[in-house]
Parts: C-alpha cells; structure tokens; sequence
C-alpha cells in the first residue's frame, strides 16, 4: 500500500505499508495526478526488486530508494524534471534502469557511491 498526501491539487507519494516486491506507482490517485516520490520514500524496501514510475511523476526525491537492496529494475516512463542526489544510493542488486528515448541523467544524479552503476544497463526506450 502507498501513502500519500495531496499537496497543491496533486499526489504525492510518501511512503509505503508491508513489504511490497513490485510497486507500480499509478499516474493518479484520488484523481489527482502523482506528481512526486518524495525523500526517503522507499527507505530501506529491502523486498522491492522492481518500480515503475509513470509519465505524471516530476520529481525523485533524495533518498527515495535509499539501500533497496533487493532492487533489481527501475522503469521510468517520463522525463522527470529532478532527480535528486542519491535517489537510488546503496541499491546493491541494481541491474536494469529504462529510461525515456530523450531523457538525460548522470549517474551521480541516479547513484551516489562509484560501484553502483557499474554493472548497471541503463536503456532508452519510447513509452
């Protein structure tokens, strides 16, 4: 179960309840638009192995994805306007990272330790 506020007539994603294996962050909630995941989100989901973030989310916040070691795929359907620092810092299991055909981030936004990204495909598709 995701945990959420509304805030200026959107949704945004605050957390979460039991130990979900594949989150499927839904474009709208309440019939708002999601349109964040805020800072330490996901701390520590150590069951997540996979997410999907849709078109309508703008903004990663730091440490949303903190130490998810179990995190395998992360599919991101839009071009999110800020991923901030360390938003998938310490996901050990990392392997697959889809982005937008015309999306561009670093992996110092992505990832904040050297190792991580290193053994991580990231790809670009059209959604």
């Amino acid at each position: 179960t995701l945990n959420y506020i509304i805030c200026n007539d959107k949704a945004v994603i605050t957390g979460f309840e039991g130990e979900p294996e594949i989150i499927c962050i839904p474009e709208f909630i309440d019939g708002k638009p999601v349109s964040e995941i805020r800072e330490n989100a996901f701390y520590r989901c150590k069951s997540l192995e996979k997410v999907i973030i849709p078109k309508s989310v703008e903004k990663v916040g730091h440490h949303a994805f903190y130490e998810c070691s179990s995190l395998e795929t992360a599919i991101i359907e839009g071009s999110i306007n800020t991923v901030e620092e360390g938003s998938f810092f310490n996901c050990s299991s990392m392997k697959t990272v889809e982005l937008p055909c015309c999306f561009f981030i670093s992996v110092q936004q992505f990832f904040t330790d050297r190792r991580a990204g290193e053994d991580t495909l990231f790809s670009r598709k059209r959604f």
